[in-house]
């Protein structure tokens, strides 16, 4: 799972990066309105897709953001549920 998230996290980051690293060596201004844009909605789609993948990978992750909704109607009657079927396994 982490090296998943590492590989999206790298994906999607590089734009930006490379884009930072010319503008730099190159000393010239932000012109490309277009990359920075792109750029921009590329680090904002890592940080919506990190909870998907989590979901996807992670049995703990689903879990816990289980416990955290227990205060909805929905999820509080398979909250219990789960919290004594938890505590019944570990004692």
């Amino acid at each position: 799972m982490l090296v998943v998230v590492v590989a999206v996290f790298a994906t999607m980051s590089l734009p930006y990066r490379l884009a930072l690293v010319y503008w730099i060596v190159t000393r010239s201004t932000n012109d490309s309105h277009w990359l920075m844009m792109f750029c921009g909605v590329a680090l904002y789609v890592n940080a919506a897709v990190n909870p998907i993948f989590y979901n996807a990978m992670s049995a703990n992750f689903r879990n816990s953001f289980r416990d955290q909704l227990a205060c909805c109607r929905c999820c509080r009657k398979y909250t219990h549920e789960l919290h004594t079927a938890l505590v019944a396994t570990t004692t």
